[in-house]
């Protein structure tokens, strides 16, 4: 039977956990969150057509960043979206934000040699249901998910969902580059950790022949992926 590292405490905790000691990390369940607690008036414009739960979602996750950022000593800061809604940070730091259930969180990090990007995605741990993984999965990664006990496949299924994520969040700041998600291919290592590989004989120059590890922690009824490198 296969499965993930499980974390005790809050989800800053799991967040902590998931990266190195140079990233910060926030979190904050979104509907606590005052609309009015967001004083930035372009970030509240960006938002003003969204239905309500969508942006107190969006902004949550703003929040976070923000909370993210003043840990690394840069305060007084907005992340906006860029031309494809990707998040748009200061110079000399990375980060990625990430929603799922009642939660928003963020990770911050400074770029620096070997650490030029950083993934997070967190997500429900039955988010990639059996009727998903043929959208989701490779041949061979549902071949290893099923080496899961039966209770358990659908969030080791998840895991790999959420590993995809973060890879992308990673590499689309350095690349520019779309994938799908059988463009990438997943293997466990231990019990904390997949590591990642291109398929895509195309894929972005410099992607195709590396691999990269993706951390993965369980917490509650979530799966939380990050990478940072």
């Amino acid at each position: 039977m296969f499965s993930f590292k499980a974390i005790d405490g809050d989800l800053v905790d799991a967040l902590s956990d998931t990266f190195s000691a140079e990233v910060s990390t926030s979190a904050i369940r979104w509907e606590t969150l005052s609309v009015d607690s967001i004083q930035d008036e372009t970030m509240q414009t960006l938002c003003v057509d969204f239905a309500p739960a969508r942006k107190l979602q969006f902004l949550a996750g703003r929040y976070c960043a923000s909370a993210a950022l003043n840990a690394q000593g840069i305060r007084g800061v907005s992340i906006f979206p860029g031309e494809n809604r990707e998040p748009v940070w200061p110079k000399g730091m990375c980060g990625s934000i990430s929603h799922a259930g009642e939660w928003a969180a963020s990770g911050v990090g400074p770029t620096q040699e070997g650490k030029v990007s950083l993934g997070l995605d967190f997500e429900l741990s039955d988010r990639c249901r059996h009727k998903l993984w043929r959208l989701v999965l490779t041949q061979r990664e549902v071949e290893w998910v099923r080496h899961a006990d039966s209770e358990t496949e659908v969030a080791v299924a998840t895991a790999v969902f959420s590993a995809k994520e973060t890879f992308y969040k990673w590499q689309y700041p350095l690349t520019e580059s779309w994938l799908g998600f059988h463009d990438v291919e997943t293997i466990p290592i231990g019990d904390s950790a997949l590591v990642l590989k291109m398929t895509k004989a195309d894929g972005p120059v410099g992607l195709r022949d590396r691999s990269f590890t993706i951390q993965i922690r369980y917490w509650g009824g979530y799966v939380i992926s990050g990478m940072y490198e």
